[in-house]
C-alpha cells in the first residue's frame, strides 16, 4: 500500500514537472524582454530623446523583469512564496486594466458621449509636457505628422512646425475611429493571455503546495516508523537512510531502542534477544 502511494506521488510529480518547465521558459522569455526594455531605456538617457520616455522604458522594463523573475523562480524551484507574489501582482494588473476601462466608459457616459472631461485632462497633460519636457510633444508631432493640440495654431511645439498639418487631437481621433475594432480585439487578447497566465500559475501554486504537504506527511510517517519500530521505510528506489548509533530523528543524540515495544519482551522472552529484523522494504537503524 505504501509503495503504491509512493508510485502515485512520483507519477504526479513527473506530470507536473513538464508544466513547470514550460511555464518557467515563458517567464524567462518575458524576463529577457523586460531586461531589453530597461537596457534600451538606460542607453537612450544619454541620447537626444525625452527623459520621460527613457525613464518610462527603464521603469516599465524593470517592473516587467522583476515580476517575471518572481514567476520564473517560483515555478522553477517550486517556491510557493514567489508564486503567490507573482499571482498577486498579475491579478492586480488585470483588475486595474478593467477598472481603467470601466472608468473611461463612465467618463464618456457622464459627458453624453463627447469625451469632454477626458479631452480636458489630455489638454492639461499637453500643457504640462510643453512646459517641462517639450521633447515628448515634439516626438508626438513627428510620429503622427501633426502640429499643435487642437490645430496647428493651438500650442504647437516648436512654433515653426508645419502650419498646414492638422492638430494631434484630430489625428488621434481619426486613428482611434479607424482602428477601434483592432484596439478592442487587441485589448481582449491581451487580457485573455494575462488571465490564462494567471490561472496556470495558480494551478502550479496549488500543485506545489500539495506536493509540499505530501512530502511533509511522508517525513512525519518516516519519523513515526523510526520511533515505533526502529527502522525507516525504504525510499521508492529501494534505498534507505541509516542512522548512526548516536543519531536520532529529533537530533538529541540518543540512539533508538525497541524497549517495551520489542516483541520479545512482550512475549516474556529473554530481554537480551535481538529485535526481529525489519521487512526487506524497510531501512534499518544502526544501534551500534
Amino acid at each position: 500500500m505504501e509503495a503504491r502511494r509512493r508510485r502515485i506521488l512520483e507519477r504526479q510529480r513527473q506530470q507536473s514537472q513538464g508544466l513547470r518547465e514550460t511555464l518557467s521558459m515563458v517567464h524567462l522569455s518575458i524576463l529577457a524582454l523586460g531586461l531589453i526594455l530597461a537596457s534600451g531605456g538606460a542607453y537612450l538617457i544619454t541620447e537626444s530623446i525625452s527623459a520621460t520616455e527613457s525613464f518610462s522604458l527603464v521603469a516599465g522594463g524593470t517592473l516587467l523583469a522583476l515580476v517575471s523573475f518572481f514567476g520564473w523562480f517560483g515555478t522553477l524551484h517550486e517556491h510557493a512564496g514567489f508564486l503567490k507574489t507573482y499571482c498577486s501582482v498579475l491579478g492586480v494588473v488585470v483588475l486595474g486594466q478593467w477598472i481603467g476601462l470601466g472608468w473611461l466608459y463612465y467618463e464618456n457616459q457622464q459627458d453624453g458621449g463627447t469625451w469632454r472631461r477626458l479631452d480636458q485632462r489630455i489638454s492639461k497633460t499637453w500643457d504640462f509636457f510643453s512646459a517641462h519636457d517639450d521633447l515628448v510633444v515634439k516626438d508626438i508631432e513627428q510620429v503622427f505628422h501633426c502640429c499643435g493640440y487642437g490645430s496647428a495654431q493651438d500650442r504647437p511645439v516648436p512654433v515653426t512646425c508645419q502650419r498646414g498639418a492638422q492638430g494631434c487631437k484630430v489625428i488621434g481621433l481619426q486613428l482611434i475611429e479607424q482602428w477601434q475594432w483592432s484596439l478592442v480585439v487587441g485589448f481582449v487578447l491581451l487580457t485573455m493571455i494575462q488571465v490564462c497566465l494567471l490561472l496556470v500559475n495558480v494551478v502550479t501554486l496549488v500543485m506545489v503546495e500539495k506536493e509540499s504537504t505530501e512530502e511533509a506527511s511522508e517525513d512525519r510517517l518516516q519519523k513515526q516508523h523510526v520511533i515505533r519500530y526502529g527502522w525507516m521505510i525504504a525510499d521508492h528506489d529501494g534505498s534507505h537512510h541509516d542512522y548512526g548509533s548516536n543519531s536520532s530523528i529529533n537530533g538529541n543524540g540518543r540512539p533508538y531502542y525497541h524497549s517495551s515495544r520489542n516483541p520479545a519482551r512482550r512475549n516474556g522472552s529473554n530481554p537480551s534477544v535481538a529485535p526481529s529484523s525489519p521487512p526487506h522494504y524497510y531501512g534499518s537503524v544502526n544501534l551500534g
